[in-house]
């Protein structure tokens, strides 16, 4: 997952974590700083909740 996001994002953290609670996992997205680049690489790597608490959380990032 994080080689994925690292191709998106080469500044995608090297010790981030893609487990635990979703409320959890979208506070440290937010504590990051959400660049589109980052975003972008998150949602690649990410799975369908957490996609869809991004699209929640980042509508404009997100516009189909």
């Amino acid at each position: 997952k994080i080689r994925m996001a690292r191709a998106i994002d080469p500044s995608f953290p090297e010790n981030w974590s893609f487990e635990g609670k979703l409320a959890d996992r979208l506070a440290a997205v937010k504590k990051h700083g959400p660049t589109p680049q980052f975003l972008d690489a998150l949602y690649a790597a990410e799975g369908d909740q957490m996609r869809k608490q991004l699209e929640k959380a980042f509508p404009n990032q997100f516009l189909e």
